[in-house]
């Protein structure tokens, strides 16, 4: 009899329905995170391309100062060896002087 009395008294288990999404909102579902996916991953690759990019302006003008200073540093260089070729050894000019002209030095 108890029985009864609880299959009588008892509440109807009710199911729980997943909600229907309709085929359009579905689809736009699934497509938004593909599209923000792919926005992101377009933005990345822009991203690196500009500091690929600014990178390679600064070892070119690093590479140009560098030339500039190359440059320079051999300019003074041919500069500083006509100097010693057309002088001489100056300690060579003081001894051959002393020696044969008998030149005190001032």
């Amino acid at each position: 009899m108890q029985q009864a009395l609880k299959q009588t008294f008892a509440l109807p288990k009710k199911r729980i329905k997943k909600a229907k999404i309709p085929r359009r909102q579905a689809a736009k579902q699934g497509i938004f995170p593909l599209v923000m996916i792919l926005a992101v991953i377009c933005f990345s690759m822009a991203l690196v391309r500009v500091v690929q990019f600014a990178m390679y302006n600064q070892y070119a003008l690093e590479n140009e100062q560098l030339k500039q200073k190359i440059a320079e540093k051999t300019q003074v260089s041919e500069e500083l060896t006509s100097k010693k070729l057309t002088l001489g050894s100056p300690q060579r000019i003081e001894t051959y002087a002393k020696a044969k002209l008998n030149v005190e030095r001032i």
